[in-house]
């Protein structure tokens, strides 16, 4: 068999990709509970390219919004997704790539900030979801300096 015509062949990680949405919904769940009266809860979603924050975004709404392609940079700045009667803002960022490292750091920074700025906690990042690859692959300096990042601005980060 032609190895470009072999089907993929994905593990399954339902009981990892399960017990990770369920974590996360809990922790979604005390900041909707905390902003119930005050607007929608604020996520934010970051991580380096390929490693599942689309497909993280798509379960949380339960539909394909943003596209999914594996390895390849796809958004290209933050992005806001929300839905009419949906107690969720999920603010999505660019893939962490080496050489725009530095600039969507930059980014993130000013986003959170803003989001600080209008002192205004419907405006607040709640939390964030810091997205690793599940295959083993490292934990590198860079991803921790933007869990800390977050970490010191008040954000707590699931990881």
């Amino acid at each position: 068999m032609n190895p470009q015509t072999e089907p993929l062949v994905k593990p399954d990680t339902s009981g990892v990709v399960d017990s990770i949405l369920s974590k996360a919904r809990l922790m979604a769940g005390k900041a909707i509970d905390k902003d119930r009266n005050e607007g929608k809860a604020r996520i934010l979603i970051a991580g380096k390219t390929g490693v599942g924050k689309s497909t993280l975004l798509n379960a949380i709404f339960s539909e394909d919004l943003a596209k999914v392609c594996v390895g390849e940079p796809v958004t290209q700045e933050i992005t806001e997704f929300e839905k009419d009667n949906f107690p969720l803002i999920i603010a999505y960022s660019k893939g962490l790539e080496g050489e725009d490292y530095e600039a969507i750091v930059e980014d993130l920074k000013s986003y959170v900030e803003q989001s600080i700025r209008t002192g205004d906690e419907k405006d607040a990042v709640h939390f964030a979801w810091y997205c690793v690859a599940s295959d083993g692959a490292r934990y590198e300096d860079g991803e921790a300096n933007i869990v800390q990042t977050l970490s010191e601005a008040g954000i707590p980060v699931v990881i």
